[in-house]
């Protein structure tokens, strides 16, 4: 974040980082740009995101990836046709999430995600 910028985060924690939706186009500001819900970066000042940042922008013609560490939740959809989040937070007991990729595919689909419920104890699983 631009130096003197903080924000506290849902636990209020205070943090001078963000991570940022690299994969988001048309986007020029760190707020465009934050992985922070808006009610978060109240003072954040529309600062445009240096370009040596984010450039290159991972091009809809870039192969499909696949990412994590962003603690999504809901229902998993795919961020662009070739970009993908996993991580829908079972960490905090929520989704176990896996995408079922078919040869030959060039692009993601949301029907391909699969979603199981977060299981506490590893002993129920037998």
């Amino acid at each position: 974040m631009p130096e003197g910028s903080q924000f506290a985060d849902k636990d209020g924690n205070v943090r001078t980082y963000i991570r940022i939706k690299w994969w988001k186009e048309g986007a020029k500001t760190y707020r465009d740009y934050a992985q922070v819900p808006d009610n978060q970066l109240p003072n954040m000042p529309d600062i445009v995101l240096p370009k040596a940042i984010i450039n290159p922008e991972y091009s809809i013609t870039n192969k499909p990836v696949f990412v994590g560490h962003y603690w999504f939740s809901g229902i998993p959809k795919i961020l662009k046709s070739n970009v993908a989040c996993l991580d829908y937070s079972v960490a905090n007991k929520e989704k176990l999430v896996c995408y079922r990729w078919n040869k030959g595919d060039t692009s993601l689909e949301n029907s391909q995600f699969v979603q199981v419920d977060c299981v506490e104890n590893t002993n129920d699983l037998q």
